[in-house]
């Protein structure tokens, strides 16, 4: 127990690192936090579409984050799945599902397009709401759990990014995503 809480600390705080560092030398405004899993085939399936954004040009003042939220996600699984799936950006592995509670997400894959200063979840005021810009599904390309689509697939958070970064308003589009459950975490007695 004592190493997860080291490991999730450490990872944290090199993430939060690697964004005030990115924020101060591009002045980038915006984050997205996708919440994966290593076990999960549709988190596996977006994997295309997550290298397709972060290579985009277009999007070039984004910061990218990974959070692993399973109660059962470890280090070297987050690492393993990054490195098979050519994901290049920080992540946090969230077992004790803290972020999981602070952004109310549910499903894995999500993304979440907050303000740079906001992607700090840590120090964010809890009394306050997350200021999220978007939530939900990264692409249309589960239509549920179990029906893959194979054409017109569309480009949800490519959308949502455009939007936000044009207009610096919430994308107004409800996407909610298709994924696997996001397990709680048990407590232990």
């Amino acid at each position: 127990m004592f190493r997860s809480k080291y490991q999730f600390v450490r990872n944290f705080i090199f993430a939060s690192l690697f964004l005030a560092t990115n924020a101060l030398q591009a002045q980038q405004r915006w984050a997205v936090v996708f919440f994966l899993s290593e076990t999960c085939p549709i988190s596996k399936s977006v994997s295309q579409e997550i290298r397709t954004l972060m290579a985009d040009p277009e999007w070039n003042e984004v910061v990218f984050l990974a959070v692993f939220p399973m109660a059962n996600a470890t280090d070297s699984a987050a690492q393993k799945f990054l490195k098979k799936y050519q994901i290049d950006m920080p992540y946090v592995v969230d077992s004790q599902q803290f972020l999981v509670q602070r952004a109310d997400v549910g499903v894995v894959p999500t993304a979440l397009v907050v303000p740079l200063d906001a992607a700090n979840f840590y120090d964010w005021p809890v009394e306050h709401e997350l200021p999220t810009f978007y939530k939900g599904r990264i692409d249309t390309s589960f239509e549920q759990v179990g029906r893959r689509r194979r054409a017109n697939i569309e480009r949800t958070l490519a959308l949502a990014l455009e939007h936000i970064i044009k207009t610096e308003t919430p994308y107004p589009a409800e996407a909610p995503a298709v994924g696997c459950l996001i397990t709680p975490q048990t407590k232990q007695p």
